[in-house]
């Protein structure tokens, strides 16, 4: 399948708007095999999204906004993420790492209780192909 531009960029914007005002809470362990599935390790910290979330898409490329500093309420290593909307419902897992195999790259996923949390950059991509 190939998407053009602004399928991508619609695709993106959909997805995006369902994080408007949810949140995005950091575990340890191993991420479930299935979205539906209850998280499993144990949660790091959860930070809470902007409303909107997200700005508008370009290419298929959407950017974060920047979140408020959060507290984490756990020690521990960030293995994986899950995106939820604003009602708590699972939008999308992703894995959390230092490499750019990963999907959300961190400098250090190192979480100490109590120590501070915020995103300032991330963006989501729609691929063309």
């Amino acid at each position: 399948m190939q998407l053009s531009d602004t399928a991508r960029s619609d695709a993106c914007d959909a997805i995006t708007a369902l994080l408007d005002g949810g949140t995005l809470k950091f575990y340890t362990g191993t991420q479930p095999t299935d979205i539906s599935d209850d998280p499993a390790g144990t949660l790091l910290a959860t930070v809470t999204l902007a409303s909107p979330s997200f700005g508008d898409a370009a290419s298929g490329v959407c950017s974060i906004e920047p979140t408020e500093t959060v507290l984490a309420v756990a020690n521990g290593t960030a293995t994986w993420a899950r995106f939820a909307d604003s009602a708590g419902n699972t939008v999308m897992d992703v894995s959390v790492g230092t490499t750019s195999s990963e999907e959300l790259v961190f400098d250090d996923v190192s979480f100490v209780t109590g120590g501070e949390v915020a995103i300032t950059s991330l963006t989501i991509t729609v691929p063309g192909s």
